[in-house]
């Protein structure tokens, strides 16, 4: 047999090679896809969600502080002394991005709203997942306090 024939007949063998590979390999990607969706998925999921809380904590915790400044500046001898009512409104209109009417106020001036006193503002607010709400849901809450200064 010729160098020629020989030559060909391994090329043959590895054009065949290349096809049964090729046939071998056929239908994997959607079983591969299969696999790996769902894990992308909750990934993609956790880092929404994850994303989600820490946002809704932090605008708690933001209203409870400015809720906290807003009474401490209006004491009893200031101009515009605020009540207790007062500062809850303030403190739910400040929610920026989360329903504010869902969130429960709690304020204490402790002794009273003279200059000394401490103002504490508690806010607490309902959270709930996108997805899984009902059944994970749960209360962020914040609290901040700050000395009268007026």
């Amino acid at each position: 047999m010729s160098e020629r024939k020989r030559a060909s007949r391994f090329l043959d063998w590895r054009r065949l090679a290349r096809r049964w590979n090729a046939a071998d390999e056929a239908g994997s990607v959607p079983i591969e896809f299969g696999f790996a969706f769902p894990v992308l998925f909750l990934l993609m999921y956790g880092i929404i969600e994850l994303s989600h809380y820490g946002y809704v904590s932090i605008a708690v915790e933001d209203a409870a502080r400015d809720g906290a400044r807003y009474a401490m500046v209006r004491g009893a001898t200031s101009p515009q002394p605020a009540a207790t009512s007062d500062v809850a409104t303030f403190v739910k209109g400040r929610m920026s991005l989360v329903q504010g009417s869902y969130a429960t106020v709690t304020v204490n001036f402790s002794p009273d709203d003279q200059p000394g006193s401490v103002a504490q503002v508690t806010v607490a607010y309902p959270y709930q997942p996108f997805i899984f709400g009902p059944l994970t849901a749960m209360t962020v809450s914040s609290t901040s306090k700050m000395t009268f200064s007026q």
